[in-house]
């Protein structure tokens, strides 16, 4: 079998190359990354469903604000903090995880411990204590988050106005924040550090944060005002000129490669978009799994399909990935699974328990314990304000689910 370069990459997020769309995002990026060195940031909010490409813009957004990728000629020069955090993440895992990105940013650019040990001396005392907190005065929560935010003014102090180094400011650059536990308290957490970075006159600070739909709710949860910290992007499926830009743009880097010209056939683009619903990372797996079933130099409709659905293909790639743990060992009950078929065939639209128990075959009892076991886990949504009215949280669920069902 012979190899062929394959330039999709369904595994990894994609900040160039292949990444599309997204303009008014970028733009909307860039704008904050220009107010924040003025001193009047504007944070930002990235919602979207699993597989829309959040992690690939938080990406693009790293790069465009230490100067990596410029747009319009436009290059800003922020140091840039990344951080992921998950259910298990407490305020002091935060402050360490945030002290050792630092720490990272400043030794890429040579610089000395200066800042580090002017401002965050604190946190040794975290690390010596294993992470721990406790009652006393030095280690409560308290404390901590004060500690930290004073640091946090410090070092944007040293940074945008110190002899040492010299930045715009600071953009931090918040993954999944959806899975914020109720300990860490994100939203409360964000609110009472942008208020005193403002009352210190220190207010070069970018927040950045991505999340599934449910992010909303964890930060008003966290604090009632914590959302007005943020504007809010929700991000939506590619459109079909976006999808093209992307297959165009794959085929040109094979036929460059491998010094041979791959044709795109009447309809194939069309096909691409179709079973890929436009989501990203949809695209990219349907992309790789083209490229690895492609016996010609033609890519007709019927591959893109074939690709797609067949064992193997695309779809079952995806399902493991995002869905399967989910649908089989996460639900343990067969009523539940029926309850998410029936809500499936409206995609991620709303539809009221009348209209799902009309289609559902069991009791009256079994549907309202699914329903709220389905809810309690976040794998439905309640529309806010009208009882009796759910929708999956997830487009790219609802198909997934669709097709698994017609696949038997």
């Amino acid at each position: 079998m012979s190899n062929r370069y394959n330039p999709f990459k369904p595994n990894y997020p994609i900040y160039s190359g292949l990444f599309a769309g997204r303009f008014k995002e970028m733009e909307r990026i860039d704008d904050a990354l220009f107010q924040t060195a003025h001193n009047n940031p504007t944070n930002l909010l990235f919602v979207g469903e699993r597989g829309i490409g959040k992690t690939s813009l938080l990406l693009l957004t790293k790069y465009f604000a230490n100067g990596t990728i410029v747009l319009d000629k436009k290059k800003h020069n922020f140091l840039t903090i990344q951080l992921n955090i998950n259910s298990n993440t407490t305020i002091a895992d935060f402050i360490i995880k945030f002290k050792k990105q630092l720490q990272r940013e400043l030794h890429k650019m040579n610089s000395t411990q200066k800042v580090i040990d002017k401002a965050w001396g604190f946190v040794k005392r975290l690390e010596i204590s294993g992470f721990k907190i406790n009652d006393t005065p030095e280690t409560s929560t308290e404390q901590l988050i004060d500690d930290f935010t004073y640091s946090f003014s410090e070092t944007i102090e040293e940074l945008t106005n110190g002899e040492e180094v010299s930045k715009d400011g600071i953009v931090v650059i918040i993954d999944e924040a959806d899975t914020a536990c109720k300990e860490l308290g994100l939203g409360a957490f964000l609110k009472s550090l942008t208020e005193t970075l403002v009352s210190e006159n220190t207010n070069r600070a970018l927040f950045v944060l991505a999340g599934l739909p449910t992010v909303t709710d964890i930060l008003r949860e966290s604090h009632q005002s914590s959302l007005r910290l943020f504007e809010e992007h929700l991000l939506k499926p590619l459109k079909k000129k976006d999808v093209k830009f992307v297959i165009d743009r794959a085929i040109e880097e094979v036929n460059e490669k491998e010094q041979m010209e791959i044709k795109i056939v009447d309809g194939a683009i069309e096909k691409f978009h179709e079973v890929s619903e436009g989501y990203p990372h949809f695209l990219q797996q349907i992309g790789f799994c083209v490229i690895v079933n492609l016996k010609s130099n033609q890519i007709t409709p019927g591959i893109v399909e074939d690709s797609m659905y067949q064992q193997g293909g695309a779809l079952d790639l995806i399902g493991k990935r995002y869905y399967m743990d989910l649908y089989y060992n996460k639900i343990k009950v067969d009523s539940y699974r029926q309850i998410l078929s029936i809500m499936a065939k409206e995609w991620d639209q709303w539809i009221s328990k009348t209209e799902i128990r009309k289609d559902f075959k069991g009791s009256g009892t079994e549907l309202n314990n699914g329903i709220k076991a389905l809810r309690d886990r976040n794998i439905i949504l309640t529309k806010r304000g009208v009882r009796g009215v759910y929708r999956l949280q997830w487009l790219s669920f609802a198909f997934w689910i669709r097709i698994h069902k017609l696949r038997g």
